[in-house]
């Protein structure tokens, strides 16, 4: 669990995930990175789960700031960890995009789409971050595979 133990690195962990979490809520990307970067550091290695919403998190938080390569190496990182996260594949795809790498990423996508609830299709379908890979000749066929 994210909640602190009864201690104080536990506790300094935990202020540290609300801030990030709160700044990354205000568009405040730099300090959300730098205090989930802070909690991360104090999180046991144990606690999987936590950590992964972390990263996802901190990925997020580059992604808004445009810092596309860097939300990318986080959430293969994430989907390292967790192989059918339809999450993390689906991010991979969007920041890919971004990248304007249109060929890379369209196998997360469809395997996103697999895996992920018929919202996340619905989603794809209108997503601004996939606006490029609308032009892959495979994209209109994954997209709409499982309606």
């Amino acid at each position: 669990a994210i909640a602190p133990k009864d201690n104080a690195t536990a506790h300094t962990q935990y202020v540290a995930y609300l801030r990030g979490s709160v700044y990354l809520a205000q568009e405040r990307y730099e300090e959300a990175i730098s205090c989930l970067d802070k909690s991360l550091k104090l999180l046991p290695k144990e606690e999987e789960k936590p950590h992964l919403h972390m990263l996802s998190l901190k990925a997020s938080a580059y992604f808004y700031q445009q810092s596309y390569e860097e939300s990318l190496a986080i959430f293969q990182q994430i989907l390292a960890a967790t192989p059918n996260d339809a999450n993390a594949l689906y991010n991979i795809a969007c920041c890919y995009s971004r990248l304007s790498q249109v060929v890379y990423g369209i196998d997360s996508l469809a395997k996103a789409l697999e895996q992920g609830e018929a919202s996340l299709q619905e989603q794809a379908q209108k997503d601004e971050d996939l606006a490029a890979r609308r032009s892959h000749p495979d994209y209109s066929q994954i997209v709409n595979y499982n309606n």
